[in-house]
């Protein structure tokens, strides 16, 4: 019976011990749209937990010069490589933009981006 009790404790924390957490690739801001546009990278391909609707990115946040502009939730993820954010908001030049994607299972990242 301990052992049975064993088994299934490891099976059900098998997914958050090997999830990854989110990182980021292209963030770029388009001054004429106002779109800041995020690809935030999480690829579950290399994690037990494979389906974007049980691993994913639960939420971002985005805050601009220190002050919170954007939180975001999902409950799954376009695809099991990451999601795109896309937000439009009114930028300067030198405003610093922070993101943080939150992975449901663990872990989270951050990144910043000065407008250009």
């Amino acid at each position: 019976m301990k052992r049975i009790l064993a088994l299934a404790v490891l099976l059900l924390t098998a997914g958050f011990l090997f999830a990854n957490p989110p990182s980021f690739g292209t963030i770029g801001y388009d001054a004429a749209t106002k779109y800041l546009t995020v690809q935030v990278n999480h690829d579950i391909t290399v994690s037990p937990v494979k389906d974007p609707t049980k691993h994913f990115v639960k939420e971002a946040t985005i805050s601009v010069n220190g002050i919170k502009v954007v939180v975001q939730s999902y409950t799954s993820q376009e695809d099991a490589k990451g999601l795109t954010i896309v937000s439009r908001l009114i930028l300067n030049k030198g405003d610093k933009v922070d993101i943080t994607a939150l992975c449901n299972l663990r872990g989270e990242a951050s990144a910043s981006y000065m407008i250009p």
